[in-house]
């Protein structure tokens, strides 16, 4: 499920962050009300997915190299070397910075577009 999210979230980003750039606030329209307010429930729920991964590698640091974490979780750490004799924390740096390169990516490109350097 992990791996899904981490292929569908540049999209969940952009779909949420274009949604808020063009969002009618004062609109008399339910449609608009509801998409306006899906909206900022997913954009809660995408914040919330970086520091909830986080804590999840850090409570389970222990085991992070052992199998059956790596068959269930380990998919936002695959490519990292996970070894036993030296494991620095600075390897959950690896997750947060994938999803925060692309949040930063959505964001610029919504509303930075008149800004060709950016």
């Amino acid at each position: 499920m992990i791996r899904f999210f981490m292929e569908t979230f540049l999209q969940v980003v952009l779909a949420s962050v274009l949604n808020l750039r063009t969002a009618d606030w004062d609109t008399p329209f339910p449609g608009v009300r509801y998409s306006t307010a899906l909206t900022l429930i997913s954009l809660i729920l995408v914040g919330l997915v970086v520091p909830c991964l986080l804590a999840l590698y850090c409570w389970n640091f222990k085991i992070l190299a052992e199998d059956q974490f790596k068959s269930k979780y380990g998919a936002g750490l695959e490519g990292t070397k996970l070894a036993k004799k030296v494991s620095p924390r600075s390897i959950l740096l690896f997750p947060v910075s994938f999803f925060g390169r692309r949040i930063l990516f959505a964001v610029s490109t919504v509303f930075l577009e008149d800004f060709l350097w950016a």
